[in-house]
């Protein structure tokens, strides 16, 4: 849920404008108006010494987070299906109920508690 999370939630940032890197003169380097008068406005970065002209097109830092999200997401699902649950299965586990570690309710015992 963390990096699905994580991973979407980058793209506010690309909405707000608001998380982006140094200039860049790759392709994907990107370049707004909002950006740029924010860059102009800016007093964080002077004092440090970095300097990033408005001008030019900066890092979307939010979408190589987004990217390496998504990636480890991916290897994650990936690791999890190959990976055998042996021992839940022998106790009658199912593999998404519980969190891996507990039993499934019989449907008269949630009936039950149901009333």
């Amino acid at each position: 849920g963390f990096l699905i999370g994580q991973g979407c939630g980058r793209w506010g940032n690309f909405f707000n404008q608001e998380a982006f890197g140094c200039n860049t003169t790759l392709p994907w380097g990107m370049y707004s108006e909002a950006t740029h008068d924010y860059l102009l406005s800016s007093v964080v970065t002077a004092p440090k010494g970095v300097i990033i002209d408005p001008n030019l097109p900066v890092h979307p830092t939010f979408l190589y987070e987004s990217i390496w999200c998504f990636v480890g997401l991916f290897l994650l699902v990936r690791h999890i299906k190959k990976r055998k649950f042996a021992f839940l299965k022998n106790i009658d586990c199912d593999s998404i109920q519980g969190f891996y570690y507990s039993k499934p309710l019989p449907v008269e015992e949630y009936e039950k508690l149901l009333g």
